[in-house]
């Protein structure tokens, strides 16, 4: 059993403590004992002793509640309060105590309230924060499952689990659906010339700018140094255009390494949703168009 279990036992034991309690004050009339005609110490003595736990209680709620803000503390404090309070009424119909002893009871009760609206009320306030806090990480441990560390973009997986539902939805509504293929061009020498993390840079570097191009679009780094987007709802005529632009713009950019400059190209597939195609067809036919791109002089557009 572990500690915060343990605590939990310990508060729930000293609050549901009270109940029977009070049954039998409700149920059974006062019982006095003349014990003190015996022993005129016991008074006294459970008086001392009242005061000895009643202090060390508030040392607790001091030391753990407030400056450890843990509401199992909180809890526990007001139970031991609630117990205190009411073992106290308890024994003063078997012996006669001194007034300042009856005085804890009275302030006991009233504190013990206090605590245990505080420990239950930051209980919850706790339980909603692991419940926050629970929600966040199950939309990062989603997230992370469906994109790719280096670009951010969509995976591979995520991208077989939406697409063929997305087409479905587009052939069903007759509504137009294209999909890009980028692929960049003599990629393999980057990483011959100038490193494997040179490399990366550049995969990170196009998945950004294709992240902010296409920013309203589903985009996805299918594998290695290929990239897919899905444009729903676009023309073909437009979607070349972007693609084209896009193409061009990453054509213009210089990266820098070590004193060294150097420029790359993409090349670039373009495939239009029919009602005789399917996830498989289409891509297959972005794919044929991307290789015509790379076999007839590479950065262009084909489709």
């Amino acid at each position: 059993m572990n500690k915060v279990k343990f605590r939990n036992m310990i508060a729930l034991f000293l609050i549901v403590f009270t109940v029977p309690d009070l049954i039998i004050h409700i149920l059974f009339f006062s019982i006095r004992a003349d014990v003190l005609e015996t022993f005129p110490m016991v008074g006294e003595a459970i008086s001392e002793g009242f005061n000895v736990v009643f202090a060390l209680a508030i040392i607790i709620a001091i030391c753990n509640g407030f400056e450890k803000d843990k509401p199992i503390y909180h809890l526990i404090t007001g139970g031991v309060l609630f117990y205190i309070s009411l073992l106290h009424d308890f024994l003063d119909e078997f012996f006669v105590l001194t007034v300042p002893s009856i005085a804890f009871e009275v302030f006991a009760f009233p504190l013990a309230l206090i605590f245990a609206t505080i420990g239950i009320y930051k209980s919850q306030q706790y339980e909603r924060s692991l419940y926050l806090d629970n929600e966040r990480l199950k939309l990062q441990y989603k997230e992370m499952s469906i994109t790719d560390n280096l670009t951010c973009l969509y995976n591979t997986r995520y991208f077989y689990d939406t697409v063929p539902t997305e087409i479905e939805t587009m052939l069903h509504e007759n509504r137009p659906l294209s999909l890009l293929i980028l692929d960049i061009d003599d990629f393999k020498l980057v990483n011959d010339t100038y490193g494997h993390l040179e490399g990366d840079r550049l995969i990170e570097y196009i998945g950004k700018q294709i992240k902010t191009e296409f920013s309203s679009y589903q985009c996805y780094r299918y594998g290695g140094e290929e990239f897919i987007v899905v444009l729903e709802d676009v023309d073909l005529d437009r979607v070349y255009e972007m693609a084209d632009s896009f193409r061009m713009k990453f054509a213009s950019d210089i990266f820098y390494i070590d004193g060294e400059s150097y420029q790359k190209t993409i090349s670039v597939g373009l495939a239009e949703l029919t009602d005789q195609d399917d996830t498989k067809t289409l891509l297959e036919k972005a794919d044929k168009a991307m290789y015509v791109a790379k076999t007839t002089g590479k950065n262009k557009v084909c489709y």
